[in-house]
Order: structure tokens, then sequence, then C-alpha cells
């Protein structure tokens, strides 16, 4: 943008509240006198019982000893059954769950709760998930509530549990659907457009391709860029960054289509919310079930970030969601409001080359937060702009997978069943 030029105010975003809820992953670890199970009579000291719900109902104990008044529900892994059982009760309660995603910890153990003299003999750890149940950004006592459970599951340097996240763990968050398409439509754009710039609020290790997310974060941009002959498993490997994009439009003079139009058109041609899902969701087939989206809990899930047990990053993170759905609403009342029509780095605004509002900090000043919000966003991109391959931010704290994994490349790096190029 160019010295002189002023950008007009965006209009003002509605403040009413909107539902959502959480979905916190992280490493419960305790110590085995935690546990209730004892052993198992006529059989060897040395064999215990199968943990089953043991690592899930010893966050219910200890969390109904502190908060009394939460309303919590234990499952194994969620079924479909499950999930209809869940929804039939209205997400009124707390759900606790076990995340086959998040592996707990080994001899390591000691290292990732340096406070404490861990002996990993008399320790265990277990990956869980806690679902929340319907919040109200409207309600500050609603992210009172996280921050208690928070407090609560994290422990003290003297009690005998502790919880801490790995760069396995994430944080997602479910808006409520917008009722009207054309909201829901204009978020998809804004999801699309502004991804890469997204990304830059999240470490590398929250971001398409990278290995730590290879089995539980794809871009949104997939649909848009994939090749036919591209093999499912191949899709991390495509480039789905906006310079690829712009790129697809730089012989646009030449007869070459411009990409946003084509990606704007592809969206506003969606009949209905299925569609729409079925295309920001794609592939498809990785979503066995799901085909269509969820017809029951209509959410829009934002997977981005990276686990926390931090209030304050789980309120912000929660008011950015919130935002962006607030923004795609006033974009529907405000046709042609959306500030870009093409991907390039630089635009004609008449006459004069301005730089392209496709720009993190112009996506977070057109949200309407305060200095407060601004400062903390601003602190993690630059955080996360200066990372170093292998640091805290980018590591993956994966498991080495099994030699027979459909996810792990041929040593040759060679291709596919049927020839088709990796991509």
């Amino acid at each position: 943008m160019s010295s002189t030029q002023t950008l007009e105010p965006p209009p003002r975003l509605h403040t009413r509240p909107i539902h959502y809820g959480v979905e916190l992953e992280f490493v419960f670890a305790f110590r085995q006198d935690a546990s209730k199970l004892g052993y198992t009579d006529g059989v060897a000291d040395t064999i215990r019982k199968d943990l089953r719900l043991e690592p899930q109902m010893i966050v219910k104990r200890k969390l109904a000893e502190k908060l009394p008044n939460l309303h919590t529900l234990v499952r194994g892994t969620l079924s479909r059954e499950d999930r209809a059982l869940t929804l039939s009760e209205g997400y009124k309660k707390w759900i606790i769950t076990v995340d086959h995603t998040v592996c707990g910890r080994g001899a390591d153990i000691g290292t990732w709760l340096p406070e404490k003299a861990i002996d990993p003999n008399e320790w265990d750890s277990y990956g869980i998930e806690l679902a929340s149940r319907i919040l109200n950004s409207g309600e500050p006592a609603d992210g009172d509530e996280i921050e208690a459970i928070i407090d609560v599951v994290k422990g003290t340097k003297i009690s005998n549990h502790n919880a801490f996240v790995t760069n396995q763990c994430g944080l997602h968050v479910h808006i409520e659907a917008p009722k009207d398409l054309n909201v829901s439509k204009e978020l998809a754009l804004l999801l699309i457009v502004y991804e890469e710039e997204i990304s830059k609020l999240h470490p590398p290790c929250r971001r398409h391709g990278h290995p730590a997310t290879v089995r539980s974060l794809n871009s949104n941009r997939l649909g848009f860029l994939y090749d036919e002959d591209t093999l499912t498993r191949h899709l991390s490997k495509i480039d789905c960054s906006t310079h690829i994009l712009r790129q697809s439009e730089s012989e646009i003079l030449r007869g070459a289509k411009n990409k946003f139009v084509e990606i704007r058109q592809e969206i506003y041609s969606c009949q209905d919310a299925f569609a729409l899902s079925r295309l920001m969701c794609w592939p498809a087939e990785n979503r066995s079930g799901h085909e269509h989206g969820d017809r029951n809990r209509f959410t829009i899930e934002f997977r981005q970030a990276r686990g926390t047990l931090v209030a304050e990053e789980i309120h912000h993170w929660v008011d950015f969601c919130v935002a962006l759905v607030r923004l795609a609403e006033s974009h529907a009342q405000n046709p042609g409001q959306f500030p870009i029509d093409s991907f390039q780095s630089y635009s004609k605004d008449g006459g004069a080359t301005v730089l392209s509002p496709v720009n993190i900090n112009r996506l977070i000043d057109s949200m309407g937060f305060g200095e407060e919000a601004r400062e903390f966003w601003r602190h993690k991109i630059s955080r996360y702009a200066l990372y170093e391959k292998g640091d805290e931010d980018d590591r993956t704290d994966n498991e080495d997978p099994p030699e027979d994994d459909p996810l792990t490349d041929d040593e040759d790096g060679g291709e596919g069943e049927d020839g088709a190029d990796g991509g």
C-alpha cells in the first residue's frame, strides 16, 4: 500500500453472542497410586488390569474434588453411537475421553514435568481429550470455567497427577454454523484466501504438510489444488501456499485463469451446507460417514491451533474464530466488501500500485480487536516467524511409525501402486 493511501474503516461487526465449544487435547500423567484398579486376583502382581476407562475416571475424580458442580461424562473412544447419545443430551456435560492421536510418554516423562522428581516406573500417562459442553461467547463465566478445569488437570508440584501438552496435541474450536448459507460461503472464502496468513498465528508444527499433523490436519485449499492423479497418501506433499495461487495467475494476460475468481465461483455455486462442507473438507473419502459434514452438530471446526493448557491462549483463539464468523456475516451483508479480486502481491487502485490485503495484520485490523488482542497476536507472529528447524515449535514429538505404515515414504521415494506421481 502506498504511504498516501488510507483504508476505509471496516463496517462495525455485530457483537451478539455466538455458541462455541472446545476440545482440549493433552497428556495426562498420574502416579500409579492414583489408580483404583489394584491387582488381579490369582495373577502375578506384575500384571495389572487393563486401564480401559481408568485414566478418564482419574480425571473425573480430580475434577469432582475441586469442581463439585461441574457435570462430566466419561467415554472411551467416541463411537458414532456415543456421539449420537451426547447430541441427544444437548452437549450439557464436559466429555472426558481418550485421544489415540496423542501418545503418553515413557521413560522420558520426567523431562516433561521438570518441577517434579518422577520415577518413571511409578508413573503412567495417557492421551486425553476434554470436549466441552456448549459455551457462550457472551458469558465470561464460561471462559472462567475453562480456566478452572485447566487448573485442576494440570495439578501441582505435590499432586499425584499432572498434565502437559506435546506437539501431537491440538486445540479444536467449534463455532455454531451460520444459519445463512451466504455467510458460510463468505467464511469459506476468508479461510481459503487467508489460510497461510492465519497459519502464522500458530507454530510450524500445526501447518499443512508438517510431519506432526500429517494424520490430523490438512489444508482447506486441497480441493482447489489437487491433481486427479495424486494419491491420497501424498496429499500432505501438495504445495498449498499463497505463492502457488499467485503463480497460477501470473500469466493472466496470456489467457491463464484468475485463480481467486475461480475459487470464489466454486464456493458460491454450492447449493447447500453439505456441498460446501465437502468442498472445504476434501478429500471426503478420509471422512468415512461424514462425507457431507455432520448433519447433527452444525458447527464449523477450527483445528489449526496447537494444544495448550494456558487459558489466555484458548480465550484469544476462541475470540479469533468467533470474529472470523462475524466478519463473514459483515461481508455477506455488504456485497463487494471482500478486499481482493486476485491473489497477486500488488494490485492497481485508480492507477496507484497498492499492496495486496492478503496479510495477517490487515485481517486482524478488520476484525475489531482491541490493543491487548493485537499485541498478543503480534507476539505470536514474531515468535513463530523466528522458529528454527527441530525446536519446540517445529519438532514432531511423534513415535517412529511402523515400517509398513502406509503414510511412510518408500526409501527410494518411489511411485504409488497405480504408478502415479507422488505429487
